[in-house]
């Protein structure tokens, strides 16, 4: 189907071909949630956050238990800098699913950015017990303890990151940012 192979496009970088699928299967079906869904994902993959905003909106009119939907839209909105109703639908996806290790994530990041620096490490930390093999979550966490100036743990996080995907570029920039705040920067050259 449309959807099926849309979604494929969308987790192979094909936004473009992403777009065309889910405008067809709308043209077909206008209510499916699933195609407003990954025409979000699509437009957000091009960059082009306010069409990437409004279908996802149409996904929360469609279906607001999707936890995946408010997870995107949450990311979308903070993204975006509406940060109240990002953390609302952050919050609604986790209590959809309560061990969306994502959301749990996309949550930290956006508490961060509030300054909420606590609150985001918990967040981070949650995220991380919930789902121990995924490297961006602590890179996400390493970020943190590096900016929080708790140096030693936040290169040990990165390392980490860099055991679970030794080709993750984010885990080693992350390593590097954390070795040049520590004077290493020999280290940091290598990273």
């Amino acid at each position: 189907t449309c959807i099926t192979s849309a979604n494929t496009a969308n987790v192979n970088g094909q936004y473009a071909v992403a777009v065309e699928l889910c405008q067809q299967a709308i043209r077909l079906s206008p209510r499916l949630p699933e195609g407003w869904y990954n025409l979000g994902i699509a437009y957000r993959g091009l960059g082009w956050h306010e069409q990437a905003l409004s279908a996802l909106k149409k996904t929360d009119t469609l279906t607001r238990d999707n936890p995946d939907a408010q997870n995107s839209l949450g990311l979308q909105l903070f993204h975006l800098g509406a940060f109240r109703d990002a953390e609302r639908c952050l919050n609604r996806a986790i209590f959809l699913a309560p061990g969306f290790a994502f959301a749990h994530s996309n949550l930290g990041m956006l508490r961060e950015k509030q300054g909420r620096l606590v609150d985001a490490e918990a967040s981070f930390k949650k995220a991380i017990q919930l789902q121990p093999d995924l490297a961006p979550l602590y890179v996400n966490l390493s970020g943190l303890q590096n900016r929080r100036k708790r140096h030693e743990l936040a290169e040990l996080t990165a390392r980490r990151a860099i055991e679970l995907d030794p080709a993750s570029f984010e885990a080693w920039s992350s390593l590097g940012l954390i070795l040049v705040a520590q004077k290493q920067y020999q280290g940091a050259a290598e990273a």
